[in-house]
């Protein structure tokens, strides 16, 4: 049987496994274990994670921390 855990944090999520009895966290493709909890919204695209964060300085699409904030 495999384990999952995901934690789904304000600031940071994770995914992880349990290898030998002790939780390993899972890596993404840039090589690291958390992902910023934040999704941006383009005319043409949802972005998640360091790429919404390298998307904008513009927060005024940006959802982040649990808060949508948006600005037309």
């Amino acid at each position: 049987m495999v384990y999952i855990g995901i934690d789904l944090g304000t600031t940071y999520s994770c995914v992880a496994i349990v290898e030998n009895g002790r939780p390993v966290a899972i890596h993404n493709d840039d090589g690291r274990r958390t992902v910023p909890s934040v999704v941006a919204f383009t005319d043409k695209e949802i972005l998640v994670g360091n790429t919404a964060l390298e998307y904008t300085s513009d927060f005024s699409r940006v959802l982040y921390g649990g808060l949508f904030h948006f600005k037309s």
